[in-house]
């Protein structure tokens, strides 16, 4: 999440159209990388106890305008085929 709002800042401060391609390079890469944490969560695969996994898959859903409980549904119908 740090990279994210230091790649907004940098943009904003020092503004220049390679800059700007730099930070939506930056942006795009760390929200993917929290969209797989969150489908790890999904999967009960970040932590031991599986409120925490809820909780925390929710969280990092939520900046990304995704359902985690929809996304659920959906993985384990895809992995009961």
């Amino acid at each position: 999440m740090g990279a994210i709002v230091a790649a907004i800042y940098l943009c904003e401060r020092f503004w220049s159209p390679l800059m700007y391609l730099l930070a939506i390079a930056i942006i795009g890469a760390r929200q993917h990388a929290l969209l797989i944490l969150m489908h790890d969560g999904v999967h009960y695969r970040l932590f031991r106890n599986r409120r925490l996994n809820d909780c925390v898959s929710e969280l990092l859903a939520w900046p990304h305008l995704v359902a985690r409980d929809r996304t659920a549904r959906i993985t384990s119908r895809i992995i009961a085929i």
